[in-house]
């Protein structure tokens, strides 16, 4: 099953091992793992990938490769989450199936893949591989330093070709517009004097997307109009939906998943859940506070506070701190101000970090349940404006040095004059 997705994507072909260079032929290995299935009764099911071992490649080992490849923001994210409930779209996430095989080929690839005994056997049975034979990546392979960039480009090349924006200041953010008038609500002009309207957001975090837009509100209005054994519809292909129709098109989506029909969608490790007017949308992280173990520290230990911390017990705060910093990150901003002052301790840890760790773990969880709201706060986008807060706390670090804090957040005119408390959708 693992290795059935690169024999259908074209994603190598067998080529002689003597017509190769040692250097550039590296192992092709199982990964084994389980995989979260809400289906599966244990809650989670054997799953394999076909891994390469990029890393000793010489070209990752003597070169400096294009590797870096965005993400999306917490910023793009959040703000994609905001237009999505100030427009009440239907939110919801997609996931291509074995992404980097989908990508497109590329013939002067000089990565060669040397499979285990286990999968030489089995590639012997499914595709003739020889003994004297290694297989020659030709698409983007897991493992290889390149893969997600190349990965990415493909995407974002598909994305444009398919109408939609890129947003000027966060490459994995899509926009896509639809042909409007000028008394239509939010309606813009551009340059060519033709008017536009906004009518979805997509946002691209690897191989998942999440977004929503006009007329996209669950897996029928997709499948429907991709059936073959359906008469296609008329669909306009400069609106979102025909732009989503195409896109499924080019890539094979292992799922698709909306929060009005699922009732919670899972993106990056976050919670999300939409209300049924589509008015709200919340964010959490609850399930994955949860299963934070803490930090032992004996009775002993613990009546002497001042103790240095000894290289285990370091390396058990890097854990928990890291840990920590995923929901302080994502969605848990009553976390970053500890977190930070926790990372800024290690070098010279005590016992009483140790204890402070726990302390801000324990916290964490008896407010696991806190979320993020995302609302729709203005009659129309035209209304929403951005404001800001900072503040700081004077010499509140060990070593003297002072914290900062910064809080970005969608309001109104009205909100502002009206000088009542209001909930903020943090960005």
């Amino acid at each position: 099953e693992a290795l059935a997705p690169w024999i259908q994507n074209d994603a190598w072909r067998r080529i002689k091992r003597d017509m190769t260079k040692k250097e550039e032929t590296v192992p092709l290995r199982f990964l084994l793992r389980w995989k979260p299935d809400r289906s599966a009764p244990e809650g989670h099911k054997a799953n394999a990938r076909v891994i390469l071992q990029g890393f000793k490649h010489i070209d990752t080992t003597t070169k400096k490769l294009k590797t870096e490849s965005p993400t999306v923001s917490r910023c793009g994210r959040n703000l994609t989450l905001m237009v999505v409930a100030q427009r009440q779209w239907s939110l919801f996430s997609g996931d291509v199936k074995s992404a980097f095989l989908q990508a497109e080929a590329t013939e002067q690839s000089n990565v060669y893949g040397e499979p285990s005994p286990d999968m030489r056997r089995r590639l012997a049975y499914m595709m003739n591989l020889k003994e004297n034979e290694v297989l020659q990546m030709i698409k983007p392979a897991f493992g290889d330093p390149r893969a997600p960039r190349q990965w990415f480009d493909d995407a974002c090349s598909t994305l444009l070709k398919l109408q939609f924006t890129q947003h000027p200041l966060e490459p994995c953010v899509f926009t896509s517009t639809r042909d409007s008038d000028q008394n239509e609500p939010d309606a813009f002009q551009i340059k060519n004097g033709a008017w536009k309207v906004l009518d979805g957001v997509l946002a691209l975090h690897v191989d998942d997307f999440l977004g929503g837009g006009e007329n996209v509100n669950s897996v029928a209005d997709i499948e429907r109009k991709t059936s073959r054994n359906k008469k296609n519809e008329e669909v306009n292909p400069d609106t979102f939906l025909g732009r989503v129709l195409m896109l499924s098109q080019r890539y094979k989506f292992g799922s698709w998943n909306f929060t009005s029909v699922e009732g919670e969608i899972i993106f990056c490790g976050c919670q999300l859940a939409q209300n049924k007017d589509k008015s709200e949308i919340t964010m959490s992280i609850e399930a994955y506070t949860t299963k934070v173990a803490p930090i032992s520290v004996s009775k002993e230990k613990r009546q002497k506070p001042a103790t240095p911390c000894t290289p285990a017990e370091i390396s058990s705060l890097r854990g928990l701190i890291g840990a920590l910093q995923w929901p302080a990150s994502q969605c848990s901003p009553h976390l970053q101000c500890t977190v930070s002052h926790l990372q800024s301790s290690v070098s010279e840890a005590t016992i009483e970090d140790l204890l402070t760790a726990n302390k801000a773990l324990k916290f964490a969880k008896a407010n696991s349940d806190i979320k993020l709201y995302y609302k729709k706060i203005a009659p129309t986008m035209s209304k929403v404006l951005f404001g800001g807060y900072t503040d700081a706390s004077w010499g509140s670090r060990k070593d003297g040095t002072s914290q900062g804090g910064m809080l970005i957040f969608p309001t109104t005119e009205s909100q502002i004059r009206d000088g009542h408390a209001l909930t903020l959708c943090c960005l």
